[in-house]
This record gives structure tokens, C-alpha cells and sequence, in this order.
């Protein structure tokens, strides 16, 4: 992925990354007939984990993601591959396609949500109010209060 660092935005590409590493995991997990438990235990992570992976929520780091091919019994090349259930399965259902581009839009408007909220007013005041207690307090830690 891109952009590792926690807390950093995710750009268009990382959210889409996730996404198709995310159907892919919940597909293999479907095919071999497993639920998210049994998965998750094998990585040692909460089903909530495997969930947020599913979803596209969460990114998977190479470790993870080597766990989950060598669980699944595929290559890690399979689970990054954005065309693997329709070379698996010969095609993909139009609703997949839909449900994968509205699990999408849903991360970039949470994204979008979360830079709006930074940038809004509430924010701005805090800064503020703290740029002028610093003014108050000064360089030498003394109180330049009335």
C-alpha cells in the first residue's frame, strides 16, 4: 500500500487496494466454506479485524496478507488480484461489481467526512484558543496573566 502511516489519509487508490484485497479474502473465506472466526484465529486477530479487512475498512499488512494466502492455499499474487474471482469462477455477478463500487463510494465519503470535520470551524477555534494561552504563558513559562 501507498500510504502506511497510521492516521494518514487514504488516498482513492489505498481504498481501492483494500477493497480488492477485502473481496478477496471473503470470497476464499465463502469458497472453503469458513466463517470469519475460524479465519481470524488462524492470524490471531479479532473477527471485527477480519471484518474491517473484508470490508476494505482496514488494510492488510505483507504479513497478514502472507498468513491469509498460506491459509487459503493460494499465492499472495491471488489475493492482490483484482480480476481473481472472475479467472476463478469464469465471471462475477453484476450485483458483486455494484456492492464492491458502493463499499467504495462509502469509504471515500467517510474520508471526505473526516477531512471536512478537520477543516471545520470547531477546529479552527481550539487551534486559536490555544495559540493564545501560549501567548499567555510566554517563552520563560511565566504567567502573563492579569
Amino acid at each position: 500500500m501507498p500510504n502506511e502511516k497510521r492516521g494518514a489519509k487514504k488516498t482513492a487508490e489505498d481504498l481501492a487496494f483494500n477493497a480488492v484485497i477485502g473481496r478477496n479474502i471473503k470470497y476464499l473465506r465463502k469458497y472453503k466454506k469458513l466463517n470469519q472466526t475460524k479465519v481470524a484465529n488462524h492470524c490471531k486477530v479479532k473477527f471485527q479485524q477480519l471484518q474491517k479487512y473484508e470490508k476494505g475498512t482496514n488494510g492488510c499488512s505483507a504479513f497478514r496478507l502472507h498468513q491469509l494466502a498460506k491459509f487459503f492455499g493460494v499465492g499472495m499474487d491471488v489475493i492482490t488480484d483484482p480480476q481473481m474471482i472472475i479467472k476463478h469462477q469464469g465471471y462475477t455477478s453484476y450485483q458483486d461489481n455494484i456492492d464492491a463500487d458502493i463499499e467504495l463510494d462509502k469509504l471515500l465519503a467517510e474520508q471526505e467526512i473526516i477531512d471536512n470535520y478537520k477543516k471545520s470551524e470547531g477546529v479552527k477555534k481550539v487551534e486559536k484558543a490555544v495559540k493564545h494561552l501560549d501567548k499567555l504563558i510566554g517563552d520563560n513559562g511565566e504567567t502573563k496573566c492579569p
